[in-house]
């Protein structure tokens, strides 16, 4: 893991509504004027991007500000957060991925006490879904597929409760 973390409160954990997952294209592919399309895989891996949005005070801003520039070089250092992955917050080791050539991140005044950030992040390795709730997933069919999707949804609402129980 890195030896850096995320610099606020475990209350500013991504907003999620806010959290989209950009999953990486492994694969390139050739069309031919005849015949099938050939397609090679370029990588073995690659990082996923993950844009969420934060919500912080003026001052927690301020903090966020010099934690970036200083602490992960501008998003040149990884850092750990924890993020929403699969269903539940795990902590994950991941960089700040620039919003554009000229911004890093876009803060937005929510109200004249709330900051909205706006972060692009890649996540060096998700998490690996286990071989036993994989296999259930596969080989029961639908129904344990159902199942299986009913407990990880009880997990989550346990994992809101016990977010909004600490906020």
């Amino acid at each position: 893991m890195a030896t850096v973390d995320w610099p606020l409160p475990c209350r500013h954990k991504p907003i999620l509504d806010s959290v989209r997952e950009e999953a990486p294209n492994l694969l390139r592919r050739i069309q031919f004027e005849e015949g099938a399309d050939r397609v090679r895989r370029t990588a073995s891996r690659k990082p996923h991007i993950y844009r969420a949005e934060f919500e912080c005070t003026p001052a927690e801003r301020a903090v966020l500000r010099r934690w970036v520039y200083e602490d992960v070089d501008a998003g040149r250092q990884w850092f750990n957060l924890e993020a929403w992955v699969d269903g539940g917050y795990q902590w994950i080791e991941a960089r700040i991925v620039p919003a554009s050539d000229e911004t890093l991140y876009e803060a937005t005044p929510e109200r004249q006490d709330m900051m909205r950030i706006s972060l692009s992040y890649e996540v060096r390795e998700l998490p690996r879904l286990g071989d036993d709730d994989y296999l259930c997933a596969l080989v029961g069919g639908p129904d344990s597929l159902a199942i299986w999707a009913a407990e990880l949804d009880a997990a989550i609402d346990i994992g809101l409760l016990a977010a909004m129980e600490g906020v």
